[in-house]
């Protein structure tokens, strides 16, 4: 498969935007769905977004339009929603998905032609090495929303959740000299 439409829904999720550009296919037509302003939009644009569909505002499962691959990262949109919005063979990951969204994506994997990935983040020494070096190559853009220090990892978290992030939420530590 070659994917030609890619929607990446709810997060502009830039690291799977890269993948695609990079690996799965170099043009493909990548539609992304922030959460509005608060989100940054124009962020989104410049950071090479083909299309940007601001989800408060329109439903990306009733625009009409169908994709090859559905990458849903917060596991807010409606599973059949998204389904339904796949083209014939299309795929739909899923980072981290609940209980009924796991046996939903197995039961639609094994009675229709369109197919569900579950993804569960873990990560490898290399992999991180990897990331490092594409960073240092200048071919993944860092976007720092705010930075927390540790004492208000509490704070951040809550920022976080409320889902108005218009990048990566940093916590940072003090290193003292003293001993």
């Amino acid at each position: 498969m070659n994917p030609q439409r890619i929607l990446l829904s709810r997060e502009y999720t830039l690291l799977f935007h890269f993948f695609v550009k990079s690996f799965v296919n170099p043009n493909p037509y990548v539609i992304i769905s922030p959460s509005g302003e608060k989100c940054g939009l124009d962020l989104v644009k410049s950071l090479g977004a083909d299309k940007v569909i601001d989800y408060t505002k329109e439903d990306f499962s009733k625009n009409g339009e169908s994709y090859d691959v559905i990458f849903e990262t917060v596991g807010k949109s409606s599973f059949s929603h998204g389904i339904k919005s796949l083209k014939k063979n299309g795929i739909y990951l899923l980072a981290n998905p609940g209980l009924s969204q796991t046996l939903r994506g197995l039961w639609t994997s094994m009675t229709s032609s369109k197919k569900v990935v579950i993804a569960v983040a873990s990560y490898r020494t290399e992999d991180l090495v990897f990331l490092k070096e594409l960073i240092e190559e200048g071919k993944i853009k860092s976007v720092i929303d705010r930075c927390y220090p540790l004492e208000q990892t509490a704070e951040a978290h809550k920022y976080v959740e409320k889902g108005h992030k218009k990048g990566n939420v940093v916590i940072t530590l003090e290193h003292s000299n003293e001993t």
